[in-house]
């Protein structure tokens, strides 16, 4: 049988340990079913080794200390102080049944330490945790709970030579927030990790002060970035905290407002535009409007038509000279009389003849 102490209900499993009841008188009771020698001693006065069977009780009103000894694994003893009187335990203890204490508060917790009595474990509706008196963790069957203004950290080395980096806050409800003071902070998602040098993932925050959304890879396969609904909702585009485009459940880039948005401007412009079908313009369209006006025209100020090459209308000063396929037109900006207003290509070439205008 191993040896026992036992303080109120709390079962402890130790063959030397210490209880010190400062002041205060200390009663021990004790068995030795096994045979095995036990020794109490109590302020360094040995009182009593007991064989087989042998029971009895010792007390101490100035009791500072209690030391029981045994020289077997096999001595039960039971050991209680008065109620109410607090004592102290050195040494390790250890025990094969469970520590029952009361189930404590949290600036009283049933755990805690010497010299702070308020920091500590105890038992509200679950495995609680204080510190300094206040709630700071709670650990239930399926959940655990931090307080509100409690952080979520780690640390690049040991916590006690480190502050933590990359913290976890709760910064509203309903809202996390991956957070470090004037840090940047990225939010990295892995499709597959090998090694720091081999991997496939999907970054989320700031880069040079600007947010971005980045699809990395380092010694794998590039992969693409799909943004989207997979039901029947629009994505939206939004500046200045306004939808101005979208693209809707259709897959059309459609504007939000109407004849409210551009693409591009005169000085930054898209470079080509390719339709399958046709176009309707509400209002006026300028071609070349920053491209003058070509003498003898130019195969880049045109408005071409159909798949034969460069077929179409073009558009200068001076006498015709660019080469064009047959049949095209010139409009000639400088034109004085009715046979050099306009021309129509006969050659598929540099050859332009005249068309006579009424006036």
């Amino acid at each position: 049988m191993t040896p026992q102490l036992m303080l109120g209900v709390v079962e402890l499993m130790k063959a030397n340990v210490a209880y010190a009841l400062p002041g205060n008188a200390v009663q021990l009771s004790w068995q030795d079913p096994s045979g095995s020698t036990v020794q109490v001693s109590i302020d360094g006065v040995n009182y009593s080794t007991l064989g087989t069977g042998a029971a009895n009780v010792v007390s101490s009103a100035s009791t500072s200390a209690v030391f029981i000894k045994t020289s077997s694994t096999t001595t039960s003893i039971v050991a209680k102080s008065p109620p109410g009187i607090p004592g102290t335990i050195t040494g390790s203890i250890s025990t094969t049944g469970q520590f029952l204490a009361a189930d404590g508060t949290a600036s009283a917790p049933s755990y805690s330490f010497s010299a702070h009595p308020n920091t500590g474990i105890y038992y509200s509706s679950g495995l609680d945790f204080s510190i300094s008196g206040n709630p700071s963790l709670r650990i239930t069957s399926t959940q655990a709970w931090f307080a509100s203004n409690y952080e979520f950290g780690w640390c690049s080395s040991n916590p006690d030579a480190a502050f933590p980096d990359t913290i976890l806050v709760r910064d509203a409800a309903n809202t996390l927030a991956l957070r470090n003071s004037t840090n940047k902070n990225i939010l990295n998602i892995y499709n597959t990790y090998t090694s720091a040098s081999v991997y496939e993932r999907l970054s989320i925050g700031f880069t040079t002060n600007s947010a971005s959304i980045l699809v990395n890879q380092l010694g794998s396969t590039d992969r693409s970035l799909i943004i989207g609904t997979p039901g029947t909702g629009s994505l939206f585009f939004n500046t200045n905290n306004v939808n101005s485009w979208q693209i809707n459940s259709s897959g059309h880039l459609l504007a939000v407002a109407d004849n409210t948005y551009d693409i591009g401007s005169a000085g930054v412009r898209p470079r080509n535009l390719f339709l399958s079908g046709g176009f309707d313009a509400g209002g006026a369209g300028t071609f070349n409007s920053i491209v003058a006006m070509p003498a003898g025209g130019a195969s880049t100020s045109r408005l071409a038509f159909s798949s034969t090459t460069n077929f179409g209308i073009y558009w200068g000063s001076g006498a015709p000279s660019v080469s064009a396929p047959k049949g095209s037109l010139y409009l000639r900006t400088d034109g004085t009389t009715t046979n050099n207003r306009a021309y129509i290509n006969t050659d598929g070439a540099t050859t332009w003849t005249a068309i006579t205008t009424v006036a």
